[in-house]
């Protein structure tokens, strides 16, 4: 599945040329590897060497590292990245095993090495490959720790947590969630209870330590405290706004975040409209205090907002936030040929926990003396693992609620959900097997009624099929296809004819064609819907230059560059008009014909 997968993936014309945070972290990695170079697409410099990271440095660090080993070849991170996905599918095999047993472990497994969200996101410049076996990681590292109750464990849990906070910057509201299950089930023993305090130091310590680096690092470069990134503010305030919907949405007071190249530009906005230096910590606190007053004025809006996010969670379709997720399985003959979706697997993971709970409480009530000790001790155990997982997956779940939904985010959780299922799984099987005919109806007819319930669509979040074309054309257009590019750009405008980026860059798509005429509505309607985008502005002005209509030019110059002092073009392009308008004035005045531009 994952070779016919990478060798639909190598065809895409994306492949070379991926888009939103894919791209930022190709760029970043490839500057880590091979040093630092211009920004693709003429995108602004994002301030990598000099600023603290805007956003999470494990995965590029990761796909550094991959470059520097394979080469600069695009192959390189997916080829290891399938490699990482087949690890995950032995390491769910692998827990199943040790707590579920052989019949759990090879149902878990297939739907593990199946289900088609895993080789998606591993064909993709993205983290959740990682994420999942960091977390899978976690559980195998602490269930030895409950068999052992070593301290040399408990550092290697708060390593993982640390490893992945680098990757997730929410995995850190784990260690507290670790630690109180620690207490848990340590509770009975007052022996095992004094060493509480010194296991949640040293989870915390093994954690900070992995983190301090970076931490470090973000205070050298930038004097501001930044424990992992600084993207935290305008998440929050992404999630909680009056126009938030659930979803990733960039749009803000200071500018629309499209990429995490446009995240200097917004905070440059800031200082100037604030009338203040900004740096970025202080631009990520300015977001939070946004987001945080937007949900002590309406605090119905806000949990209409939590609710709404916690239905695309939990929801059966995929919203996207880089990509359009539900639109590339439709067009993949790979990943559509697998029926298997989300709402079956939570329907299975909910029977799971259900049946789980209902077998802790009949073994508790066993009495038989033949084996009851041993019995009770082995349940206890699972019952201890499988708490620990419904932990973690819900909060999971928890902490990207402040936020917004995207199928990318749950991808961690989801092989716990198949934990759950694949148990249910192996004792309905016996169930019916053992001609229980009440017990597996009662249970059958639950499942086919969650399985109903989890694919009812309760808020549809829909495909933007206008962002799918438009991520197209950039990618054709990179390659040098430029009539593909216009197809897929005119494609996208007639889809979603409000977009700004959309407009814009169908207008440099005409303009590139010496279609000037064309291109100057497309500029115009840019700038109707984003009126704070230097390079629509500059776009604008470089096709009034081209018209000789300098006056005008010299407008969208001054307006690109009080958005962006740092403009190059338009502050070029602006000196250029005047010296061109100059000599139109001397030569009217002289009576000559004016030059052509």
């Amino acid at each position: 599945m994952r070779g016919f997968y990478l060798q639909e993936v190598h065809s895409a014309p994306d492949y070379r040329v991926p888009h939103v945070d894919a791209a930022y972290h190709d760029y970043w990695a490839r500057a880590l590897a091979f040093g630092y170079q211009a920004p693709p697409r003429d995108d602004p410099d994002p301030e990598l060497r000099t600023t603290p990271y805007f956003r999470p440095p494990g995965y590029p660090f990761l796909l550094a590292a991959i470059y520097k080993v394979a080469g600069p070849d695009p192959i390189g991170p997916r080829v290891v990245q399938m490699v990482v996905g087949l690890l995950n599918v032995l390491l769910g095999w692998v827990l199943a095993r040790q707590v579920c047993g052989r019949g759990a472990a090879l149902v878990t497994a297939s739907w593990l090495g199946t289900y088609w969200i895993f080789p998606y996101f591993e064909g993709e410049l993205q983290e959740p490959a990682f994420s999942t076996f960091f977390l899978l990681g976690l559980l195998h590292v602490l269930w030895r720790w409950q068999r052992r109750q070593r301290v040399g464990w408990i550092l290697a849990a708060g390593i993982v947590v640390g490893v992945l906070a680098l990757i997730r910057p929410n995995a850190l509201l784990l260690i507290p969630v670790l630690w109180g299950w620690l207490a848990w089930i340590q509770r009975s023993d007052a022996r095992l209870r004094s060493r509480l305090v010194g296991q949640g130091l040293a989870m915390g310590l093994a954690a900070t330590v992995v983190i301090a680096p970076v931490t470090i690092r973000n205070w050298v470069v930038g004097h501001q405290l930044v424990p992992i990134s600084a993207n935290g503010g305008i998440n929050l305030y992404i999630g909680n706004n009056a126009d938030a919907d659930g979803t990733v949405r960039g749009e803000t007071p200071y500018g629309v975040l499209d990429t995490c190249y446009d995240w200097p530009g917004i905070v440059k906005t800031m200082e100037m409209e604030l009338g203040r230096p900004v740096d970025y910590q202080g631009a990520s606190r300015e977001f939070s205090r946004m987001a945080l007053d937007f949900i002590l004025a309406h605090p119905d809006q806000a949990l209409r907002l939590a609710v709404r996010k916690t239905i695309y969670y939990w929801g059966p379709s995929e919203p996207g936030d880089n990509r359009e997720v539900s639109i590339e399985r439709k067009l993949s003959p790979s990943l559509r040929a697998n029926p298997w979706d989300f709402g079956m697997t939570l329907a299975l993971a909910i029977c799971g926990v259900m049946l789980f709970v209902r077998e802790r409480r009949r073994s508790g009530r066993r009495t038989d003396a033949r084996s009851a000790r041993e019995r009770r001790g082995l349940a206890n155990e699972t019952w201890q693992a499988g708490m620990l997982w419904l932990a973690v997956a819900l909060l999971w779940w928890v902490s990207y609620l402040p936020f917004a939904a995207g199928s990318r985010y749950r991808v961690p959780t989801i092989p716990i959900l198949f934990l759950f299922g694949g148990w249910f799984a192996v004792r309905f099987g016996w169930m019916v097997l053992s001609r229980q005919a009440r017990t597996s109806a009662a249970w059958g007819a639950t499942l086919l009624g969650l399985i109903v319930v989890c694919h009812v669509n309760l808020i549809q979040p829909g495909s933007s099929y206008a962002r799918w074309h438009y991520q197209r054309a950039m990618s054709y257009w990179e390659l040098g296809d430029k009539e593909a590019a216009l197809q897929e750009y005119q494609t996208a405008a007639s889809c979603n004819p409000k977009n700004p980026a959309v407009q814009n860059d169908l207008g440099v798509a005409l303009a590139s064609l010496g279609r000037i005429d064309e291109a100057i509505p497309h500029f115009q309607r840019a700038l109707e819907r984003n009126r704070k985008s230097p390079a629509a502005h500059f776009n604008l002005g470089t096709a009034y230059e081209s018209k000789q209509w300098y006056g005008e030019a010299a407008s969208e110059y001054r307006a690109a560059l009080q958005l962006d002092p740092g403009h190059v073009g338009a502050r070029d392009g602006l000196e250029r008009v005047r010296r061109l308008s100059a000599g139109v004035s001397r030569s009217v005045g002289t009576g000559r014909a004016a030059s052509p531009s």
